[in-house]
């Protein structure tokens, strides 16, 4: 019988009981109750022989009720008392000592929230709702600051390969990997450069003529191949690329035969291009090993940085399924499964059917103390909180929005949520790196054709999606060009808007106009833009360009770096 935190206390209480009490009453009859739900009260304090204290937990509007050993508390003892009897609320050291114990054990800025947490759903871009037990609206409003208890313990390790020392994972002869058509590769990475070619995420191939991989290439974005025979390949690139030094969930699914390929950033569809040499309605399975970090063909194109809950499987996933598997360890059962890799201090296969465990290359270890679940301010990962945002409340919903770091488990429950009204309680990050969201577009997007004066183009369909609710708080920095036969008068924008045609707001525009006797180009160079953006729902941020002369021959933005913060940080 341990005081929570909900323990009270009240200045010059006194009251009488109503009736008569024995040593084994738990509920004891008051004139006046007292304003605390919980606390200590002392009976007959003047009376060194009848004097008791008494713990109780709860109250009617004519009673207090203790708890079983809530009587003869802190060392007195329980016994008769007689109506009328004097009660009062006087300082013990039971009070103090609960007290204490809560200060120290109890990390501080916290209030515990009664309704319970019935199911949570993500969806995407580190934007979780969280439907409650009950109308929580009276409770929580946007702003306030939220924390989840999971009731399994996340994972708290990753491996972190180093590309300079050659470090990667193998497996000779896996099972399970004798798909041709429909395939999906996932993972969870932290960048630490854009090396060489390609960073390997996960691979069974050549990458010329037969086999599969999931990888990053040499600007950032997400690369999907697939291999038949010499000169018939699928490579699929995602336009987006991803930062470094964050953790980023990432995921890719294969249709050869009906030609798709998708690829998937925290969650998120994102626009990419596919380009198909010669005919690939099927791969031709490799026959070398399976690797994690490098090339299975040869040692190299090592990927540099850390990596957890690395997946391959045997089927087409739905943007759902690839959702649901964001937020909490893989477990080695999902349907298709082939091989899953947690990372989580061991290298051994999660699918315990096909048992593709791993071995080690150049001392490569997974016990490196990062991880995406769990992280608190100072970045230490203990795998049972997660902080968050509330973004939205609408009754029972709650939307709310973590920083990296942090996810909110779909599956496996959360056992336990609490808020507070603080800017900063205990454990809670105000990093605000931590909560912004980045949009990269590193490599040129062009339009060269049917360009028409003082129109916005969306080029590639290049957009990011704002999470639910809120204000977002919006900086950026933009390159690109425009060229012409020759004109007086040359000018382009880029610039980011809710509409995939409409310019909405001026403040998220990067302009340059310039004359000349004969312009044949005019240059956007590393122009920074801020905003603020206020959405209700999931909002597609487009990337446009325009310019202001007919016969325009390029449009291109070259390059583009955005950062999204709520405007609760």
């Amino acid at each position: 019988m341990t005081p929570t935190a909900n323990l009270g206390y009240q200045s010059f209480y006194q009251a009488q009981l109503t009736a008569g009490i024995s040593a084994a009453d738990l509920t004891i009859p008051l004139d006046v109750v007292p304003t605390p739900s919980e606390g200590f009260l002392v009976l007959e304090s003047t009376s060194s022989t009848k004097r008791e204290i008494i713990y109780y937990t709860s109250k009617t509007s004519v009673s207090v009720v203790c708890p079983a050993g809530g009587r003869g508390y802190d060392g007195t003892t329980a016994q008769t008392h007689l109506q009328n009897s004097a009660v009062i609320m006087a300082p013990v050291a039971a009070m103090f000592e609960a007290m204490r114990d809560l200060f120290e054990t109890t990390p501080q800025g916290w209030t515990p929230v009664t309704q319970t947490v019935s199911s949570v759903s993500y969806s995407g871009n580190r934007s979780y709702t969280l439907t409650m037990s009950a109308d929580v609206s009276a409770t929580l409003s946007p702003g306030m600051r939220v924390k989840t208890t999971r009731t399994v313990t996340a994972p708290i390790q990753c491996a972190d390969l180093e590309s300079g020392s050659s470090q990667y994972f193998t497996k000779a002869s896996p099972a399970g990997t004798t798909f041709t058509d429909d395939w999906s590769a996932s993972a969870w990475v932290k960048l630490e450069s854009y090396t060489g070619a390609r960073n390997i995420i996960i691979n069974r191939s050549d990458y010329s003529t037969q086999g599969f991989g999931l990888a990053i290439e040499s600007s950032g974005r997400v690369e999907v191949g697939s291999f038949r025979i010499a000169g018939n390949n699928s490579i699929t690139t995602s336009y987006q690329s991803i930062p470094l030094n964050k953790w980023v969930h990432v995921a890719a699914t294969t249709d050869l035969s009906g030609a798709s390929v998708l690829v998937y950033i925290d969650g998120v569809l994102v626009p990419s291009l596919t380009t198909v040499s010669g005919t690939i309605t099927a791969l031709v399975q490799y026959t070398g090993d399976l690797r994690i970090g490098a090339l299975s063909s040869a040692a190299s194109q090592y990927f540099d940085g850390k990596i957890a809950q690395a997946a391959v499987f045997s089927a087409v996933l739905s943007a759902a399924t690839i959702r649901s598997y964001y937020s909490q360890g893989l477990t080695g059962t999902e349907t298709s499964l082939v091989s899953a890799y947690s990372f989580n201090g061991v290298i051994t296969d999660l699918n315990t059917t096909n048992a593709n465990n791993l071995t080690a290359q150049a001392s490569a270890v997974a016990t490196n103390a990062d991880s995406p679940f769990g992280q608190d301010s100072n970045g230490v990962t203990a795998g049972t909180t997660d902080y968050a945002l509330v973004m939205k409340v609408a009754t029972t919903t709650v939307t709310v929005q973590v920083p990296e770091g942090c996810t909110i488990p779909t599956s496996g429950g959360v056992s336990a949520i609490a808020y507070s009204t603080a800017t900063s309680p205990f454990g809670y990050t105000l990093d605000k790196e931590r909560w912004a969201g980045r949009y990269i577009l590193k490599t040129s997007n062009d339009k060269t054709s049917a360009i028409t004066i003082a129109t916005y183009y969306n080029i590639n369909g290049n957009n990011f999606t704002l999470p639910v609710g809120g204000g977002w708080d919006i900086r950026g920095i933009t390159s690109g060009v425009v060229t012409h036969a020759g004109v007086t008068y040359l000018a382009t924008t880029i610039a980011l808007s809710t509409s995939a045609s409409t310019l909405v707001d001026e403040r998220l525009a990067a302009s340059t106009h310039f004359s000349n006797a004969s312009l044949i180009e005019n240059n956007i160079r590393y122009s920074a833009f801020t905003g603020t953006l206020t959405v209700t729902s999931a909002t597609p941020v487009y990337v446009l360009n325009w310019t202001n002369q007919s016969a325009t021959t390029l449009l291109r933005t070259s390059y583009m770096d955005v950062t999204y913060i709520p405007s609760g940080i």
